[in-house]
């Protein structure tokens, strides 16, 4: 049985990096070795080394966004810094 290969880095992969989607969440929606998606998402930050820095950053911003909707929900305002 022989496996399609992926052209590396898969640019899939990369913008679902860039858009703050860890590594195993990538390769568990992928149904690929999370060592794969790390190896791709890895010669990806060798050509654009500020990827990573946009992945940390688009993290916190979902987090911050699910903080935030999550007190709406919950009818509290959500804290100066998460505004």
């Amino acid at each position: 049985m022989t496996t399609a290969k992926r052209r590396a880095p898969d640019p899939e992969w990369v913008l679902m990096y860039r858009q703050g989607i860890p590594s195993p969440k990538i390769a568990a929606g992928a149904g690929a070795a999370a060592s794969t998606v790390r190896y791709h998402l890895h010669l990806a930050i060798q050509v654009d080394p500020g990827l990573r820095d946009e992945h940390k950053a688009a993290a916190e911003a979902k987090l911050q966004s699910r903080c935030r909707f999550l007190m709406l929900d919950r009818g509290q305002p959500p804290p100066a810094n998460l505004t």
